[in-house]
């Protein structure tokens, strides 16, 4: 059993701690009956191999101070998403995603030279119609395909797949969403792709494109989820 834990200390220095076997199992068994501070972080320690003694919530005179120090508002800190737990995995792809992607403005992001992965927040302000919300792929790969002037037996389009290096006509529509995004920092234009928008929206491209195929015409239950909503 593996449990991926943060460690703070009351200078706001933080340590990723990677517990094993008993360790971990002590932890994991202590959260699903209390109050459990979890914070993830870079530097990491682990219950294994080279490692110092670990104590679980022990009484120290900085432990105390560190409590006392904690905003007394009645909110738990706690962990919010099981899926940050790993019993014999890793964690999830969301949480190590969220967790070891540094947060920045839009402005530092276009700023930055660096290429990487990062996590902002802001506000969609508009969708781009302009260059469709939706394209046409192949029904077993999520890539474009491309028309043909060729139909089959059934008088059905047929559309060129690059991946199949085939013509055929099991086509479906999936979401390209083009959205400007706004904070209090700058803008800039974000692709939402289909996995993330359908899960946001809670339809499928190929059900709203056949309600309405105009490319000009945004989808209302594509607006009401997204437009003026923050993320």
């Amino acid at each position: 059993m593996r449990l991926l834990v943060e460690l703070r200390d009351p200078n706001n220095v933080k340590m990723m701690c990677t517990l094993w076997g008993s360790y971990a199992k002590q932890v994991y068994d202590y959260s699903r009956s209390n109050i459990l501070i979890y914070f993830v972080g870079a530097y990491s320690i682990s219950s294994g191999y080279n490692s110092t003694h670990i104590l679980l919530n022990p009484t120290l005179d900085f432990i105390e101070e560190f409590k006392a120090s904690l905003p007394d508002d009645s909110l738990a800190l706690t962990n919010n998403d099981s899926s940050q737990w790993s019993v014999g995995t890793a964690t999830s792809i969301r949480a190590r995603f969220f967790v070891l992607n540094e947060r920045l403005t839009i402005g530092e992001i276009i700023d930055s030279s660096v290429v990487g992965t990062f996590v902002t927040l802001g506000t969609i302000e508009t969708i781009d119609t302009e260059r469709g919300w939706q394209y046409l792929s192949c029904k077993y790969h999520n890539k474009k395909v491309m028309p043909t002037t060729n139909v089959d037996a059934d008088d059905r389009p047929l559309f060129f797949c690059n991946t199949c290096d085939k013509e055929h006509s099991d086509v479906i529509s999936r979401f390209k969403l083009i959205a400007n995004v706004k904070d209090d920092r700058g803008e800039a234009n974000f692709l939402l792709f289909d996995a993330n928008a359908q899960a946001i929206v809670r339809h499928s491209a190929a059900e709203l494109y056949d309600e309405n195929e105009d490319e000009d015409f945004l989808p209302e239950a594509v607006a009401i989820s997204l437009v003026r909503e923050s993320f």
